[in-house]
């Protein structure tokens, strides 16, 4: 992915070329484009918000010749992919209108996203749904752990913010938000070392991106990578009461759940001294992993969940080659 007009969809661009060029068109192809700020019933020139007002402004500055139309003459417009329109609230008849038929080609931006575009002389995304804000330009996210619906909340608030939202995990992805650090998705993003981040930096940036100009990747979101044993449940054996009182607080300090007991359906992995005792004979009965405590702090000291392979206290059985849980989810 490098550029916004990568993997893009047949929309129009709209891009602020005057300081290179000194013209004052914007084309698309032979056509020019329209570009239109929609007042919302109610309101006037005046009195639309500040942000859609100041987009107006700079776009007269840039030479993009914007005109005020009222939300009730967009109901009469059969919008064609060389109409843009300017929106704040995306709500309303009209922007219902200009959004609810595929067949309209048009693009549909709110005025942060128009002016983070102006300020860094780049084209608007050309992208098949309306952008509010552009705090996730040129990026692609992917997501594991999260039920349907919550997965479709995410993805329209990463559109909102211009982004591109991808089922799959391919090449392009740039992103991955985890609800756990126990999935496919996660191994591989690990590996090609793309940020894994959780849930709510999503619904961070776009609180903060509806007031802000600000991208996704600034270093106030930082706090909200996936912790290290994100979704791991840890069980011990053989450790004395200390090594357990720091292993629970490291353990829980970092995302994951520590529990006393050896659960079948629950426990990720078995942290052990030596290949012997009940929980360790259960665990492997269980294919869960049994692992020296030194794995839990590695993790924590490289910042993602890693494979239990070099950790196991059977290494050297064996029977160790025998596939296990670790192997398949994590």
């Amino acid at each position: 992915f490098t550029s916004t007009r990568d993997n893009i969809h047949d929309t129009v661009g709209i891009e602020t070329e005057m300081a290179e060029t000194g013209e004052n068109d914007l084309d698309c192809g032979d056509l020019t484009v329209v570009v239109r700020f929609v007042i919302p019933k109610g309101r006037t020139e005046v009195t639309v918000t500040e942000a859609l007002a100041q987009a107006f402004e700079q776009s007269k500055e840039a030479g993009l010749a914007p005109i005020w139309v009222q939300e009730q003459e967009v109901l009469n417009i059969s919008p064609t992919k060389t109409d843009v329109f300017v929106m704040d609230p995306f709500s309303g008849p009209g922007f219902n209108h200009v959004t609810s038929s595929s067949k309209f080609k048009c693009t549909v931006v709110g005025p942060r996203c128009l002016l983070a575009c102006l300020a860094n002389n780049t084209p608007v995304p050309e992208l098949p749904y309306p952008m509010y804000t552009a705090a996730m330009k040129g990026m692609i996210v992917t997501i594991s752990g999260l039920e349907k619906a919550e997965k479709e909340k995410f993805k329209q608030l990463v559109e909102k913010m211009a982004g591109i939202y991808s089922n799959a995990f391919h090449d392009g992805v740039t992103h991955l938000v985890a609800a756990t650090a126990r999935s496919q998705k996660y191994e591989v993003a690990v590996g090609k070392e793309i940020p894994c981040m959780l849930p709510r930096w999503v619904e961070e940036v776009w609180k903060v991106s509806n007031t802000e100009m600000v991208t996704a990747v600034d270093p106030r979101f930082s706090s909200h990578r996936c912790p290290a044993l994100l979704g791991v449940t840890v069980s011990v054996s053989q450790l004395n009461r200390a090594d357990k009182e720091l292993l629970k607080k490291s353990v829980e300090t970092h995302g994951g759940v520590y529990s006393g007991v050896l659960e079948m359906d629950k426990t990720t992995v078995l942290v052990c001294t030596s290949p012997a005792g009940d929980k360790y004979s259960h665990a492997k009965k269980w294919n869960i992993p049994c692992v020296t405590s030194q794995w839990v702090f590695d993790c924590i000291e490289k910042g993602y969940c890693l494979q239990t392979d070099s950790y196991r206290v059977d290494r050297g059985k064996a029977n160790s080659s025998t596939p296990t849980k670790q192997d398949q989810t994590m």
